[in-house]
């Protein structure tokens, strides 16, 4: 399946510029796909991405960032580049951000998903369990489902992070 098949796994985002209203398919709120939609994400005040059990089984195959479209939310350009179920994990959900100076995508949150944050570029703090740790290029989060965690850019320059969260099949 080609990027263009992959519509259903990810939120469709446009830059706040060419924004035109419109409802995107991401989260299973019902159990048919069809019909599982939520608000765009600049029609939200976070940018927490929601793992997207209900979506098709996750298709082999790369997707380029030039690919995957990002939308901007309070400072924060989120690129979604997979969102659904595998052959091991309920669900799977992965991609980038960039955080402007100053920005975190959300407040510190929690889900029953575990959690990998991976700084690729900057400067920030990340918060996780009870401990807030000064992080640069090559630092690596993981968090266990259910603990409190949270990503700030304190830095001078946008920070760039990859986020991988996902939850086993049968695990609650």
């Amino acid at each position: 399946m080609g990027p263009e098949g992959h519509k259903a796994q990810r939120i469709r985002a446009l830059s706040p510029q060419a924004y035109k209203p419109q409802v995107a398919v991401c989260r299973g709120l019902t159990s048919s796909l069809e019909s599982a939609t939520i608000a765009p994400m600049s029609q939200r005040t976070d940018s927490a991405i929601a793992p997207e059990a209900v979506a098709p089984k996750l298709a082999d195959g790369v997707l380029d960032l030039n690919t995957v479209p990002g939308e901007w939310v309070n400072g924060c350009r989120v690129f979604i580049h997979y969102n659904g179920p595998t052959d091991q994990l309920s669900v799977m959900c992965t991609g980038m951000a960039v955080l402007d100076v100053g920005a975190s995508p959300h407040e510190p949150h929690r889900h029953p998903e575990e959690e990998f944050l991976i700084v690729s570029e900057g400067n920030g703090e990340i918060y996780c369990g009870d401990e807030t740790t000064q992080v640069g290029p090559g630092a690596i989060m993981y968090c266990a489902g259910n603990v409190l965690h949270g990503i700030k850019n304190t830095g001078k320059v946008p920070m760039t992070f990859y986020w991988s969260k996902w939850q086993a099949k049968g695990a609650q």
